[in-house]
């Protein structure tokens, strides 16, 4: 078995929390658990694989080629480092 190594591109990431507005392509929806979780209301991004779920914490990222989607904190701080804060 090969090993590869992720070709190293840069991308825009915004941290999501609850209380921030929602980011451009997020929408609330109603929830449809039937578990409360009243800290943490639902929100989805649009992708190109469907919506996906946004939590308190996770990173909205900007693919090369536009699309967003949302990564976890712990998997986002494991495979990006910050190259320009602004």
């Amino acid at each position: 078995m090969a090993k590869y190594r992720k070709k190293s591109i840069i991308v825009e990431a915004t941290q999501w929390h609850v209380g921030d507005p929602p980011l451009p392509g997020m929408q609330k929806i109603p929830w449809v658990s039937s578990l409360p979780e009243p800290d943490d209301p639902d929100f989805v991004i649009k992708t190109v694989i469907g919506n996906k779920r946004v939590k308190d914490g996770d990173w909205i990222v900007t693919g090369i080629k536009g699309g967003r989607y949302p990564i976890k904190d712990e998997i986002f701080k494991m495979t990006y480092e910050l190259v320009d804060d602004g």
